[in-house]
């Protein structure tokens, strides 16, 4: 529901995908075609350390769109910049979807789900190339 409201409220304001908010952050808004970008990429994981949920809670596992997430293919994205549901190519990585979100994932950044602290904290934060195609 507060997508679709924020969804609504792009539209209506006439600039879907981030508009002129982005571009006085020096970031280019989203048009709808494949894009290339260079972003900041951190990693997280379901777990307390990350989300602030421990397994049990209803919510632990599940992403902003609700699929249960997946390493090796989820990201959290700031749909502002990456729309929710896009396909990422990450350089060397291979695919993901952006089916995530997070309070620190703002603007040119994504956060790579991994399954253990140990893994995520291996990858620390890194520069990456990706090419972004959006959900039709």
């Amino acid at each position: 529901m507060q997508l679709a409201a924020l969804l609504l409220a792009a539209v209506l304001a006439g600039h879907p995908g981030g508009g002129p908010e982005l571009a006085e952050q020096g970031m280019p808004a989203f048009d709808g075609s494949t894009r290339e970008l260079i972003i900041t990429a951190t990693a997280y994981t379901a777990g307390p350390e990350s989300t602030g949920k421990r397994p049990g809670h209803p919510a632990y596992g599940l992403t902003a769109t609700g699929t249960r997430v997946q390493s090796g293919k989820t990201i959290a994205v700031d749909p502002r910049v990456i729309p929710l549901g896009s396909k990422v190519l990450i350089h060397d990585l291979g695919e993901f979807v952006a089916e995530d979100t997070g309070s620190a994932i703002r603007g040119d950044r994504i956060d790579l789900y991994m399954d253990s602290v140990e893994d995520a904290l291996e990858w620390g934060v890194r520069k990456v190339r990706v090419h972004v195609t959006p959900k039709i």
